[in-house]
Formats: structure tokens, sequence, C-alpha cells
């Protein structure tokens, strides 16, 4: 039983020293500022209204390969 108490006491030490995140203190995420630069990054080239048809790349693989 002392284990169980031992056990309990460092759980409860360890979760009250976790500090808990706060609404204010949570950056708020937005399109504009935190997704759309990730997605113009590693996204658009390949996904964005410029890229090439399916057709187009089957057709002529290298090419687009590297312009990417």
């Amino acid at each position: 039983m002392s284990c169980f108490r031992t056990l309990a006491a460092a759980l409860a030490l360890t979760l009250a020293a976790v500090p808990v995140a706060s609404a204010d203190s949570v950056e708020e995420v937005t399109y504009r500022e935190h997704i759309r630069p990730l997605w113009e990054n590693n996204c658009a080239a390949c996904h964005g209204a410029a890229s090439p048809y399916l057709g187009d790349f089957d057709e002529d693989k290298e090419r687009f390969e590297l312009a990417y």
C-alpha cells in the first residue's frame, strides 16, 4: 500500500508542477499568418492553381520534376 501512496504523491506533485496554459497565452492560428506561408512554401508549386494538369505531368514528367 505504501508503494501506491508514494506513486500517487509523485503523480500529484508532477501534475501540480505542470503549468496550465490559459486562453490568453495561446496564440490564435490564422490562415494569413500561419497556414498560407506553409502552403506557399511546401504545397502550392505542385498543388496550386498554376500546377500542371495530371495529363500534362504524365506526358513530360522530367520537365515538371526539374522545374520544382
